[in-house]
């Protein structure tokens, strides 16, 4: 009998390191996701901004030598070009500021987790329950942020 609860007792001390790993390489993975995501959005900013920036440069060039009116134009599509610029730089703070506060959700996710496992004394038995124990502790997450 002391073999067999000691043998369960392994069982269950395994079971509960897998699932407090499980947990951890979920947060992880969301965090290096988010972050994946983030920096492809912000390259294509980046070129977008190049670009716009090209534009400006191309249209001053051509107005060098031509008439007033096209200069007219020019300085026209000069002013577009500046508030494309501008616009995507806005979005690339917007973009910078949902990446931290993603990486921020996935640290407080990950400190809840922790203290729950601490706390708490039954792990997860199915996947099932895994993902409603993830889901409630990013909730939790985003309402700690929001009251910070």
């Amino acid at each position: 009998n002391e073999a067999r609860a000691s043998a369960l007792a392994r069982r269950h001390d395994a079971a509960a390191r897998r699932g407090e790993n499980s947990g951890a390489l979920l947060a992880t993975w969301k965090a290096w996701e988010s972050a994946i995501v983030a920096a492809r959005h912000q390259e294509a900013i980046r070129q977008a901004l190049s670009e716009a920036e090209g534009r400006v440069k191309t249209a001053v060039a051509k107005t060098r030598g031509q008439n007033r009116a096209t200069l007219h134009k020019a300085w026209a599509e000069q002013a577009e070009a500046a508030r494309k610029a501008e616009a995507a730089e806005r979005r690339v703070d917007v973009m910078i500021a949902r990446t931290r506060d993603q990486v921020d959700v996935s640290m407080v996710v990950s400190e809840i987790l922790r203290d729950e496992d601490r706390k708490s004394e039954c792990r997860p038995k199915t996947a099932a329950d895994l993902e409603h124990q993830l889901e409630r502790a990013e909730q939790e997450a985003h309402r700690r942020i929001e009251t910070a």
